[in-house]
């Protein structure tokens, strides 16, 4: 439940009215905290990070009168207290009960207003002094090294920063390099392999890189970051850097150091004022909850600004991962691959040397090996060996089947609907979707959720009849050739850049060129024909995987827009049944029996959608609230869930980030805000 703020109301358990503050200095952290008197604080603040807060102090120097006192004393300057600690504190209601921290920081610059000289001849004047929030402390520790586990399990300290969990090559699975057991605190790098979550990697940084006399602990709603299982680059420049990217605001995550209990404390909390439903987690909601009552007898509200933003209405919600990758088989009989070399490359390639000066007089053999040497130009690396989609091409494979399926909005496939392309630019992908050792023409091959850490995938594979006597042409790979027929030469297999197609790497081009070859005489036969060619590529369609919620329309959207969420690393991987994986012992086709999904992370659009749907399912505002009071229960870190004014309630929603109090004019301000969250962030989460 709520707790219910009755700004202006008498003292409550959730309302405590600031006496004069008091303030407290130190030289170090380790020492006694000692009250100096007359040192007036003039504003302080609290907020969230990345914000570093600050508080500003007034103190009267030279020979003066103080008001408690009977006669004039010198005061000097407090130059010496540069990078000493203070801390402002609530005096205790009554004798024995125990002071409220209300700020703690570092002095870190005075600013002198001389008056003057006294009667003495020593300087009178104001010295301003500014301190910044201990979170300035972090901002200037570096973190340049890593702490790895090392002989025996010691540890060991290297210069090399190391990522906390690796991301393998060949998908989007992680690659843990966590010790399974804490060692002074916190984990280590290590080859035991565990993954780092992001309270792994915050509770490291705190242990190894906070100031050895001034240890920072982490705090608070610490479940949202044991869900935060990612790869984190470790390059930061300072240890305050690196906890804004650990716990980042736009994962639905927020920090702030609290010192009002002694050591000081980096404390989380979710901006989440409601459960999150994130795949077969539940991201936890924030449990300081409040509602505010700005009306009423007594109240001090000087303003309350509801700021109200089109930027923060949406009707629906697109979440779009990466094009749909395909893998299918197209081949020259039937239409679906076609010569990629022109007729006058091809005429030019057969005359060979026939036109040189003595070419007749030459003897066969001869004019076979000057034939070849022409035939082996540039120029002539197409004819016979290069193959592309054709210019019309349906989108179907060499079976005629839609390889073109158009994506429903709940994250499937419709493969019944021919969606189409644009293939002008396009290349076929350098590796299949298959994985080595794998088979997939037995039975539908399961699911691959994440590309797992230690999987290879195969080329492309292109396969032709190959004439082994004068009854058998079985299928062989061409890129293995020589494996399966010894002395034949193997043909590598290159895609072709900007083009939907491939060459065969044959030397020469007319070993391809079997019942269409009319050219001069070589060194070798033609051996195949390049119209048994069928080839399995991949490539990625100009459809993407996606999913789509529409919004509440009770008030929440005035006009219709769509909030698109593009999620990098979402993959759908998709091979139609037909499609040619290998070929058996005797040289047949083997071939998928089902249409397979070979990778689907569609989920993750849904947990992103999800979670933005509980964002922007209701209205949220930012709100401004002024007091004529010195208020000490407004914290950073709390939300707002509604306010009460003119007479009635404001949905809100949002968190405090910063509250700041000005002793000059005796008021409180209060702002909550809400960043753009990323909710792509936000969803990764341990599967």
């Amino acid at each position: 439940m709520p707790n219910q703020v009755q700004i202006g109301a008498p003292a409550a358990p959730t309302e405590l009215t600031v006496r004069q503050p008091m303030v407290q200095v130190r030289p170090t952290w380790s020492d006694d905290w000692g009250v100096i008197d007359y040192l007036e604080p003039l504003t302080w603040e609290q907020a969230l990070a990345p914000t570093v807060t600050q508080a500003r102090f007034r103190w009267a120097y030279g020979t003066i009168t103080r008001p408690d006192a009977a006669e004039a004393v010198y005061a000097p300057g407090l130059d010496e207290m540069i990078g000493w600690f203070v801390r402002i504190i609530r005096q205790p209601a009554a004798q024995g009960q125990p002071a409220t921290v209300l700020w703690t920081g570092q002095i870190s610059a005075s600013a002198d207003h001389v008056g003057g000289d006294d009667i003495g001849g020593e300087p009178t004047g104001d010295e301003v002094v500014t301190a910044r929030g201990l979170e300035s402390i972090l901002a200037r520790q570096d973190v340049c090294q890593s702490h790895v586990e090392g002989v025996a399990d010691a540890l060991t300290i290297i210069d090399t920063l190391l990522p906390f969990n690796l991301r393998h090559r060949n998908g989007n699975s992680l690659m843990g390099n966590r010790s399974t057991a804490k060692v002074a605190g916190a984990y280590l790098f290590s080859a035991d392999g565990e993954l780092w979550s992001a309270r792994d990697v915050a509770e490291y940084l705190l242990a190894r890189f906070s100031p050895a006399d001034m240890p920072f602990t982490l705090a608070g709603q610490l479940d949202n970051l044991d869900l935060v299982v990612r790869t984190f680059r470790g390059t930061w420049p300072t240890l305050f850097h690196a906890l804004n990217a650990v716990i980042d605001r736009r994962r639905g995550l927020c920090w702030w150091v609290d010192a009002s209990g002694g050591d000081p404390q980096v404390r989380v909390a979710s901006v989440f004022d409601e459960p999150a439903a994130a795949g077969g987690s539940q991201v936890a909601p924030n449990t300081d909850l409040i509602d505010v009552v700005t009306t009423g007898a007594g109240s001090t509200a000087r303003s309350v600004t509801i700021d109200r933003t089109l930027d923060a209405h949406y009707s629906r919600i697109e979440v779009r991962g990466e094009p749909i990758v395909i893998c299918a088989s197209v081949a020259v009989d039937g239409g679906t691959l076609a010569a990629g070399w022109s007729a006058a490359q091809q005429s030019a390639y057969e005359a060979g040397a026939s036109a040189i000066q003595g070419y007749a007089d030459l003897d066969t053999a001869v004019k076979a090996v000057r034939n070849d040497q022409a035939r082996a130009r540039d120029i002539y690396r197409p004819v016979f060996c290069r193959f592309a989609v054709p210019a019309a091409w349906a989108f179907t494979d060499r079976n005629g089947r839609n390889v073109a399926p158009s994506p429903r909005l709940d994250g499937t496939l419709d493969t019944a609907v021919n969606a189409g392309g644009f293939c002008h630019g396009k290349s076929f992908l350098r590796q299949l979707p298959l994985q080595v050792g794998r088979t997939y023409h037995t039975a539908a091959a399961p699911v691959l959720a994440d590309a797992s850490a230690g999987d290879e995938f195969v080329p492309p594979l292109v396969v032709a009849r190959v004439p082994v006597s004068d009854e058998h042409a079985p299928y062989l790979p061409l890129d293995r050739l020589s494996e399966c027929i010894p002395g034949a030469p193997s043909m590598p297999i290159r895609t072709l850049d900007g083009e939907l197609g491939f060459e065969v790497t044959a030397r020469p081009n007319y070993l391809l060129a079997l019942n269409h070859w009319s050219g001069e005489p070589g060194t070798w036969p033609p051996q195949i024909d390049y119209d048994t060619i069928v080839a399995t590529m991949a490539w990625e369609s100009d459809q993407h995987v996606n999913c789509q919620v529409a919004l509440p329309a009770a008030g929440n959207c005035p006009v219709a827009r769509t909030l698109l969420i593009h999620v990098p690393d979402a993959e759908l991987w998709w091979m139609p049944a037909g499609t040619v994986t290998d070929v058996s012992d005797s040289g047949d086709l083997l071939v998928t029996p089902a249409d397979m999904v070979l990778r689907d992370d569609s989920e993750k659009l849904r947990i992103v959608a999800a979670l933005a749907r509980s964002w922007y399912g209701r209205v949220r505002r930012a709100v401004t609230v002024e007091m004529a009071d010195l208020a000490a229960e407004w914290r950073p870190g709390a939300i707002v869930r509604q306010l009460h004014a003119a007479g009635r309630w404001y949905q809100i929603g949002t968190i405090v980030s910063r509250v700041r109090w000005d002793a000059s004019s005796a008021t409180t301000t209060v702002q909550t805000d809400f960043a753009e969250l990323d909710f792509v962030a936000a969803a990764g989460v341990r599967p």
